[in-house]
């Protein structure tokens, strides 16, 4: 059975922005259920948000304190449904209440794959909010229509995004990566090729642009010279490119000598510990990994947690891998990977 495992899908993945403060006026309602929140204490905070709503059945800040505690948990349905109620219950009153539970509420339909209704809770969320988000709705607007296969208004989407907010080079790698994840390559390497283009992208931008087209011969000679203009990010992805041409030895050096000045990066751990895996060294790759594991990085963990149990796998500690797999499914139950991953554990 073929292995699978995961090197840098965090790297230009796409994290949406929450809000979890309490609405104006209703301190009194959630002050204590937030807290619990605060401190990681999700199952007592909805036993207090249901007391709350028990008391007061029209207490829209409870439900919404109610779907964040659910949504903490990983529970998107029953959170969708608290979030869906509070914005039923707050009419066409779009406060801080309305609006922060409406954001939550797509967030969590685009999660269980309802599109179409992500698609409209947006497109309130356009009308109605600052102008200083639309960008962001934009773009989100724009991921739910490439699930819906609508390259079109993907795309205007897109470039309305791009017109409030054209300054992040991060922006660019996340249109380009959810354009060819869902099969449209051109029209995804179109926005790379826009940076290339700027006037502003620096010998970084521009090579780490090269590395993500797939030109690693391009690509090096601007990361070696971003090296030399102490653009600490420039050896890690002139490491990847390396480990792309199958110079390893060069790769592995950089590697180490990122990490040696950057430890608190936890995607270079969850990288190196890849190729590590890569290359049979499943014991150095494990201690790279759970040192990675130990930052905490949210944007992270979800790669570095599956490659721990992989390591256990390919070590031959079968029972620890179908241990951890199933505690990845715990926080993960979606992934498809982990769960052939159990089909096979169980065997053994």
């Amino acid at each position: 059975m073929k292995k699978s495992f995961i090197i840098n899908a965090a790297a230009f993945g796409m994290v949406a922005i929450m809000f979890c403060g309490c609405g104006k006026g209703s301190a009194e309602y959630c002050n204590s259920g937030m807290e619990l929140i605060e401190s990681n204490d999700y199952k007592g905070a909805i036993e207090e948000f249901e007391a709350q709503i028990e008391k007061n059945s029209d207490n829209r800040d409870a439900y919404r304190g109610l779907g964040i505690a659910y949504y903490h948990l990983g529970d998107l349905e029953e959170a969708a449904e608290c979030f869906k109620t509070a914005i039923d219950k707050s009419g066409k009153k779009y406060d801080d209440i309305h609006l922060d539970s409406m954001k939550y509420y797509a967030d969590c339909l685009v999660s269980i794959g309802k599109y179409e209704d992500a698609v409209n809770v947006y497109t309130t969320l356009i009308d109605k909010c600052d102008n200083d988000e639309r960008a962001a709705f934009y773009y989100f607007r724009g991921l739910a229509y490439i699930a819906l296969r609508d390259e079109n208004n993907a795309t205007l989407d897109f470039e309305e995004s791009l017109k409030l907010d054209d300054t992040k080079y991060q922006t660019f790698c996340n249109m380009y990566q959810a354009f060819y994840d869902a099969g449209y390559i051109d029209r995804g390497e179109s926005y790379l090729k826009r940076v290339l283009n700027s006037k502003d992208a620096d010998n970084l931008l521009i090579g780490k642009t090269y590395y993500m087209l797939g030109d690693y011969k391009s690509a090096e000679p601007y990361l070696k010279e971003a090296i030399d203009d102490d653009k600490k990010e420039a050896a890690y992805y002139l490491a990847m490119t390396y480990e792309a041409q199958e110079d390893y030895v060069a790769a592995e050096e950089l590697y180490q000598s990122y990490l040696s000045k950057n430890s608190s990066d936890a995607s270079a751990y969850n990288q190196y510990g890849a190729f590590l895996i890569n290359r049979g060294k499943y014991d150095t790759a494990l201690v790279y990994i759970e040192t990675g594991i130990e930052l905490g990085d949210k944007d992270v963990i979800k790669n570095l947690l599956f490659n721990q149990a992989v390591c256990y796998e390919y070590l031959g500690d079968f029972d620890e891998a179908l241990k951890l797999f199933n505690e990845y499914l715990d926080k993960y139950p979606d992934d498809r990977a982990a769960k052939k991953e159990v089909v096979f554990l169980s065997s053994r």
